[in-house]
C-alpha cells in the first residue's frame, strides 16, 4: 500500500512540474509577442513620419492585435486620414475615446471627427439635421412680395 502512495505522490509531483513548465512557455510566448508588436509599432510609427501611410495602417494594425494600446488607434486613424479612408479614421477615432475618455486632445478629435463626417455630410453621431419647413407651414408675413 505504502508504494502505491508514493506512486501517486510522484505523479502528483510530475504534474505540477509540467504545469509550471507550461505556465513558464506561455508566458515566453506571450512575452515574445508582445516584443514582436512592439516592433511593428515602432516600424509604423517611422513609417507614418515619412508619410507611408498605407503601409504604416498595416503595421499598427498588426501591432494593436497584441497591444491593445489606444495611442496606435490614434495613430492609425490619423493615417487612415491622411489616405482617405475617413469612415475607417471616423471609427478608430471614436474608439480611442472610450478607450481614453480622459484623453488631452479629446476636444481636437471630436472636432476632426466632426469635420471628418460634414466633409462626408452627414451629421455628427445623435444629430440629425433639421429638415426644412414645407411651403406650406409658412405664414403671410413670410411669403415673398408679389412683382410688381
Amino acid at each position: 500500500m505504502m508504494w502505491r502512495q508514493r506512486i501517486v505522490d510522484r505523479s502528483s509531483i510530475a504534474v505540477v512540474v509540467l504545469l509550471g513548465i507550461g505556465l513558464l512557455s506561455a508566458r515566453a510566448a506571450a512575452a515574445d509577442a508582445e516584443e514582436v508588436a512592439r516592433r511593428h509599432a515602432a516600424k509604423a510609427n517611422r513609417l507614418a513620419a515619412t508619410n507611408k501611410c498605407r503601409r504604416a495602417i498595416f503595421e499598427f494594425t498588426r501591432a494593436y492585435k497584441t497591444l491593445k494600446d489606444p495611442t496606435l488607434l490614434f495613430n492609425r486613424a490619423e493615417c487612415f486620414r491622411k489616405v482617405g479612408r475617413d469612415d475607417e479614421a471616423i471609427t478608430d477615432y471614436e474608439q480611442f475615446l472610450a478607450d481614453l475618455p480622459k484623453a488631452p486632445n479629446r476636444a481636437a478629435i471630436e472636432a476632426r471627427i466632426a469635420s471628418l463626417r460634414a466633409a462626408k455630410g452627414g451629421a455628427p453621431a445623435g444629430q440629425e439635421k433639421p429638415a426644412p419647413a414645407p411651403p406650406a407651414l409658412l405664414g403671410p408675413a413670410e411669403k415673398a412680395p408679389l412683382p410688381a
